[in-house]
């Protein structure tokens, strides 16, 4: 998809110079094989690809972060990510989900250094990886109440390595009423 960028407080064409135009492009593939086996269990397996490259003039508003340097810029980032998961349906009123995901992300910004949009300078260049496993259980009780929990390791290449893999919690609720042909949810959760 191309769609010219939008300037949300930067002067006017006629006050910069050189004149870059703004662009970008962004392009997303994914695919999900899904298997259940008899009635207890289910497995997924997803995979996805996510790219967005183009250029970027001189100005960004300041509300916007990160502030781009003078001149304008070539940003590139790709995506790439897979995610397994499994579940086991105990009983009509009980579900226990586990999995396992990668993701690997890749970014790099050039500077252009004249008007030419070839003559550019690398400014920045990083890799983030992502590896983690989950763990769920969802109880159904009788009163159209959920209740859920769960757990979270995972472990990033940017965010302190040496602490190795760092763990989350969740819990939540969430009630669930049918009216006629339509469903109210409401739901809270922490985590």
């Amino acid at each position: 998809v191309d769609a010219p960028g939008v300037n949300l407080a930067g002067p006017s064409a006629a006050e910069r110079a050189p004149d870059i135009p703004q662009h970008m492009r962004e392009r997303t593939v994914a695919v999900t094989i899904s298997q259940q086996r008899g009635e207890c269990w289910r497995h997924a397996l997803s995979a996805g690809a996510h790219a967005i490259d183009g250029d970027r003039e001189p100005f960004r508003s300041p509300l916007l972060i990160p502030r781009l340097p003078a001149g304008a810029s070539f940003e590139e980032a790709s995506r790439l990510s897979v995610r397994y998961a499994t579940t086991l349906t105990v009983s009509p009123a009980i579900e226990i989900s586990s999995g396992a995901e990668y993701s690997a992300r890749f970014a790099d910004r050039e500077r252009v250094r004249s008007t030419l949009m070839y003559d550019l300078t690398s400014l920045y260049s990083n890799t983030i990886r992502s590896t983690g496993a989950f763990a769920q259980t969802r109880v159904r009780l009788p009163s159209q109440i959920t209740l859920s929990g769960g757990v979270r390791g995972e472990h990033l290449s940017s965010v302190g390595p040496r602490l190795g893999t760092v763990w989350a919690s969740t819990a939540g609720v969430s009630w669930t009423r049918s009216l006629g042909t339509s469903t109210v949810r409401g739901r809270a959760a922490y985590g």
